[in-house]
């Protein structure tokens, strides 16, 4: 979803002629919410996911690079074809434009298909709002940006209610060259067939999420400037009455999140199909007293936070290397690419 809101954001940008080169570095690292602590409980088992994930990212001409110390992706709009590194395997794909569409299609309508009549109902909302602040972040004046997405479910049978809120908190700065990069991603939107109005991807399947997506877009438009700074939330609220002990014991899963509230919300949001980014810990004498009410209760709480901050931005060559496959790489066949038999 990061990359969601941040293609989204870039792809609104004018385009013009592109004549330099420009890098940058992304640091990302998961912040906060019930995520941040079921990895502390991990312990070494998630030391790679609790580690910063510091990324390059290189543009020239029509050619992006992204590479970290694990992954790497290169886009070369020209060629149309986007080719996924591991470099722990030591192995590489490459999809072309049209296979990704194809791929993305085919996923949409798989969800389509799966659907039952007692899913649950579920709407969506977009909005950005430029909110005049500012703040200084590493010598530039940034000004902030809150991007949101919320998802509303109502379960059919039993009427409990919840909503899923996606809110991207960006601070957009000023930054001479960045322009190559808006540009890149411009042609890359129009290429893959991803502006406004048009094919959305895996929200194809959601003719309402892409009319929600509307407002979203005219007010990105109106962007001009690198996000040096987003934090990106993911929360919940559901309410409704609970579940017996016995018909929610065999959906749920251990291990149990360290946060009773936010484990609750995410176990609730999960039944009304927003997600399960938590379980709903073993319940104590005093929880299980309140599932035994028919009561409605509410149950709320962040389940991740996510911060990335973009740095050492340079209009410098890039180094051509960046965006070829290293030597000894073996290529296999792209997971997105695969179709059920």
């Amino acid at each position: 979803m990061k990359h969601t809101c941040l293609c989204a954001l870039l792809a609104c940008a004018g385009i013009g002629s592109m004549r330099a080169d420009f890098n940058y570095q992304e640091t990302t690292r998961i912040t906060g919410g019930a995520m941040q602590s079921m990895m502390r409980m991990a312990g070494a088992f998630s030391k790679q996911a609790r580690d910063p994930m510091v990324s390059t990212v290189s543009v020239s001409g029509h050619r992006m690079a992204r590479i970290n110390a694990h992954t790497g992706q290169i886009i070369d709009v020209d060629k149309e074809t986007v080719t996924e590194l591991n470099f722990d395997r030591k192995t590489f794909t490459v999809m072309t434009f049209a296979q990704m569409k194809h791929a993305m299609d085919d996923m949409a309508k798989r969800m389509q298909q799966s659907k039952n009549e007692n899913a649950p109902d579920v709407k969506f909302k977009a909005s950005a709002k430029d909110t005049g602040q500012t703040k200084t972040i590493d010598g530039l004046t940034a000004r902030e940006m809150l991007l949101t997405v919320t998802m509303e479910g109502t379960d059919k049978q039993s009427g409990n209610t919840g909503n899923m809120d996606i809110s991207s908190d960006m601070w957009i700065a000023p930054v001479a060259g960045y322009d190559e990069v808006r540009n890149f991603y411009k042609l890359y939107a129009a290429k893959m067939g991803m502006l406004p109005g048009q094919n959305l991807g895996l929200f194809a399947a959601r003719p309402e999420m892409i009319k929600a997506m509307g407002d979203f877009y005219k007010e990105m438009s109106k962007l001009d400037g690198a996000p040096v700074q987003m934090v990106m939330r993911v929360g919940g609220t559901a309410t409704g009455t609970p579940p017996s002990q016995d018909s929610t014991a065999s959906s749920q899963q251990p291990p149990p999140p360290p946060s009773a509230k936010d484990s609750a919300a995410g176990a609730a949001l999960g039944r009304l199909g927003l997600g399960g980014f938590g379980r709903r810990k073993k319940p104590d004498d005093q929880q299980q007293q309140q599932q035994q009410t028919s009561e409605p209760q509410t149950a709320s709480g962040l389940l991740m936070e996510v911060t990335t901050e973009s740095s050492g931005f340079s209009a410098n060559a890039v180094d051509p290397s960046k965006f070829e496959i290293p030597a000894g790489f073996k290529q296999v066949e792209s997971e997105m690419g695969r179709h059920p038999r």
